[in-house]
């Protein structure tokens, strides 16, 4: 007979692994998602601009990603309107204010809070690297609030560090925009408290809940598309 005591402990530290491994996995796959959606945003913006394109190209680009991923609505054509602001709105030329937000000590707690890897095809240290390993850190969902209520990336950047910080539903995160806790807080950005298990669960309960996240994961075997930034 195992030792009772022995035994809890055991199960304890079973289940931490467990748990650690399913929020590790959450924040992975959300992280790919949201890598992806910037990329696709980048050369949607980028043939708009060499090509001239108007609208139309994104209908047209929906129809097409549907039949080939038909079992995923994040092809449409709503969605990829989305996914084209999306970048837009974080473009290098706009975040260069915006970053100052991300101190090294918030970045570094980051760093060892999501142990999310920096795009190999951009600087380490730049500003622009900071606001793609943040970004990467909320669900689709929240995105899409923040983009529909928030005007520009400061403001946006400091309501994804307080969702990281405190695990905000989306349903949080639209209380704390409509009450306008950017300009209350005097746009103050707070260490991070969380340890490290805490921060990742209820972070990843977040994320699971995104259904752009099962969305994804219907993406065939050898149809998928790199997810480092560019």
């Amino acid at each position: 007979m195992v030792a009772d005591k022995e035994y809890k402990d055991f199960l304890i530290q079973v289940k931490t692994q467990i748990r650690s491994s399913q929020a590790k996995a959450a924040l992975s796959v959300n992280s790919s998602l949201i890598y992806l959606y910037w990329n696709l945003g980048k050369l949607i913006a980028e043939k708009q601009e060499t090509y001239s394109w108007g609208n139309s190209v994104i209908e047209h680009l929906s129809v097409d990603l549907k039949t080939e991923f038909p079992d995923s609505s994040g092809f449409s054509t709503r969605n990829l309107f989305e996914i084209s602001r999306f970048y837009i709105f974080y473009s290098p030329e706009k975040v260069q204010q915006a970053a100052a937000l991300l101190n090294s000590q918030n970045m570094q707690q980051i760093a060892v809070l999501f142990n999310q890897p920096i795009p190999q095809s951009v600087d380490a240290n730049s500003n622009m690297s900071k606001v793609q390993q943040v970004v990467a850190l909320i669900p689709w969902g929240h995105h899409i609030l923040i983009l529909n209520k928030i005007k520009d990336p400061d403001s946006a950047l400091f309501y994804i560090l307080q969702t990281i910080e405190f695990s905000w539903s989306r349903a949080m995160l639209g209380i704390q925009m409509e009450q306008d806790l950017y300009s209350r807080q005097g746009k103050a950005i707070n260490n991070f408290k969380s340890t490290l298990p805490e921060q990742q669960a209820v972070l990843a309960q977040q994320i699971l809940k995104d259904p752009y996240n099962f969305d994804f994961l219907t993406l065939q075997p050898g149809q998928a598309i790199t997810t480092g930034m560019g």
